[in-house]
């Protein structure tokens, strides 16, 4: 729990702020992003905050499958994530605490460049003539939780690949090579549907933490230009 709890401010922090700024370059006129910039400036964001997603997931997942399969005075390992931090740092340096950044970079683009696009369409449609600016908190909530359900539709396949090279190796030797590797021997495994395991849950994560992270984001940029107005 300690390092996404921690770890998803900073996170949200820079996708949020690369992306607004993203669309100041784009759009320095200002007004309503286009769908083009949308995804433009929300991919770039996906792709900067991957420096500090990829590392905290890593740690993450090697506390999460520890002991899976193993005898249970065997089982901890990494006793916290610090601890888990130090002994992947040892064992590899940079390079051991990035192990996935291929894949990682490739989910986290397509799914803020997806991520953002949507929501925005969304808001739009919702709005019809009227402005987006004036939509009510449970239409924004409604819009971000329908926002998760395509960004991880398009993304999750990355998510599979990304967990398994995280956590290779792990009890054993390393099975894969890098992401091309990892899709083809996982694809062998279990045909596509192995891409898809764990997706319905995802999809439940993501609509409830949409539905409250966009609406909080909108809400709070309102109260900015306000105040600063």
């Amino acid at each position: 729990m300690v390092y996404p709890l921690f770890g998803q401010g900073a996170i949200n922090a820079t996708v949020f702020g690369v992306r607004s700024m993203g669309l100041k370059v784009l759009q320095p006129e200002g007004g309503p992003p286009t769908l083009y910039h949308n995804i433009l400036a929300g991919g770039v964001a996906g792709a900067v905050q991957c420096v500090i997603c990829c590392p905290m997931e890593l740690i993450k997942l090697r506390m999460q499958v520890q002991g899976v399969g193993q005898a249970r005075q065997s089982m901890v390992v990494y006793e916290g994530p610090w601890t888990t931090t130090r002994k992947i740092y040892r064992q590899g340096g940079i390079i051991a605490l990035n192990k996935g950044m291929v894949s990682t970079l490739y989910r986290e683009t397509l799914s803020f460049a997806t991520y953002f696009a949507t929501y925005d369409y969304l808001c739009q449609k919702i709005a019809g003539k009227g402005s987006v600016d004036d939509l009510g908190l449970l239409k924004l909530m409604f819009a971000g939780a329908v926002t998760g359900i395509p960004t991880w539709l398009v993304s999750y396949p990355f998510d599979v690949v990304k967990s398994r090279i995280q956590v290779d190796g792990v009890q054993g030797p390393c099975q894969y090579r890098g992401l091309v590797d990892c899709f083809r021997k996982s694809y062998a495994e279990g045909g596509l549907r192995v891409f898809g395991r764990g997706l319905q849950s995802t999809i439940l994560r993501a609509v409830i933490l949409n539905a409250a992270t966009l609406p909080t984001y909108t809400l709070l940029m309102r109260l900015w230009e306000y105040s600063s107005n």
